[in-house]
């Protein structure tokens, strides 16, 4: 007599079971997503700090060789972007300090296709604003470190573009301190082609016009001078305007491009949603705060938290500040220690507790 299988019955999961399983994904989904964007965005932020720290090694190497430390706001001195009378004041301003390290970041081939003679902006160097440099960008920051089109309405009355002409470039995610200030020291018309005093004043970075900076005049200790700030740029598509179109080109030493200040709050885009402070502003995509890079070459991550002095949110300004007609500021109070960072020599004691 052979032997009887056993009688074994097959179904399918209940809509209970079902349910649970589904539970159980949908469980597991919402614990390990979240970790696994932490581990994500733990590693863009060593990525951006390591580029700080090669832009640092890249500056020292710069200030070896010049003797002194690269231009922030660079006029230009291409004839047919320059008024002519008198000749001291461009339209707009030229090569940035990141198109000055090009040769100590192992882009020597990039520099040289670049005519010094010509503007930046020039037809003639079209093809280098299209140029992507890893080091420039923020994994972070999304709209940088890409080719994209960029807003040269500047650009047509010199016949450098058409009016429907498609125009691309590089952006970048970090800024040059100029100081605390958003001054303009450069020779203006009304001063005969002289800088205010003032204004000059308070150019008080170190990435400045008309002079370099060598650094035996950064008088408060570079590891309490801010050299390099974030910037996202991914924070002005925030803007129905020009202003992502036209601010954080890589190869531009203009305000918003690579220049900027400690005149706000780092991340100051999240309280105020005016264009001007957050163009100038420190920066970031990282949740907290912001990377910078000091002048002894260190990286930091400064939180939001850092004391700064007051800030209106409503007008986007420091409260009691107000722009004079020569390019100054008056109404100045007591700078806070986000602002006394940005300083070169302006003796303000500076503690490591300072930095939250």
């Amino acid at each position: 007599m052979k032997p009887r299988l056993a009688n074994i019955s097959s179904r399918g999961l209940t809509l209970i079971e079902l349910l649970l399983v589904l539970a159980m994904i949908g469980l597991l989904v919402v614990v390990i997503l979240p970790a696994t964007q932490a581990v994500r965005e733990s590693a863009r932020r060593a990525q951006c700090a390591s580029h700080l720290k090669q832009m640092g090694v890249a500056l020292h190497l710069y200030h070896e060789q010049m003797q002194s430390l690269p231009i922030g706001l660079m006029p230009v001195y291409d004839s047919r972007y320059s008024r002519q009378s008198p000749r001291c004041t461009p339209d707009f301003l030229d090569r940035s300090f990141l198109v000055a390290l090009l040769p100590h970041l192992e882009q020597n081939t990039l520099f040289a296709s670049i005519n010094a003679d010509l503007a930046i902006s020039s037809r003639e160097n079209r093809s280098a604003l299209t140029s992507t440099i890893g080091v420039y960008f923020c994994p972070s920051d999304t709209a940088s470190g890409r080719v994209r089109n960029y807003d040269a309405s500047e650009l047509i009355p010199f016949g450098q573009a058409e009016p429907d002409e498609r125009i691309e470039s590089s952006f970048t995610s970090y800024l040059a301190l100029h100081g605390t200030f958003p001054v303009v020291a450069l020779p203006l018309e009304q001063f005969q082609c002289r800088v205010d005093s003032r204004a000059l004043a308070q150019a008080d970075g170190c990435f400045i016009h008309p002079t370099s900076m060598p650094i035996s005049r950064i008088r408060d200790g570079l590891d309490s001078t801010i050299f390099v700030v974030e910037r996202a740029t991914q924070h002005l598509s925030i803007f129905k305007s020009t202003v992502f179109d036209l601010h954080g080109l890589y190869w531009c030493g203009n305000w918003g491009d690579t220049v900027g200040s400690t005149f706000v709050p780092p991340n100051v885009w999240k309280r105020s949603k005016l264009p001007t402070p957050i163009m100038i502003g420190a920066s970031s995509m990282h949740p907290g705060g912001v990377h910078t890079l000091f002048g002894d070459g260190s990286v930091r991550f400064v939180k939001d938290s850092i004391q700064s002095w007051p800030f209106n949110d409503r007008l986007g300004l420091p409260t009691g500040v107000s722009p004079e007609p020569e390019g100054w500021w008056s109404g100045i109070g007591r700078l806070g220690v986000w602002q006394a960072l940005g300083t070169r020599a302006g003796g303000e004691v500076i503690s490591a507790s300072d930095l939250p």
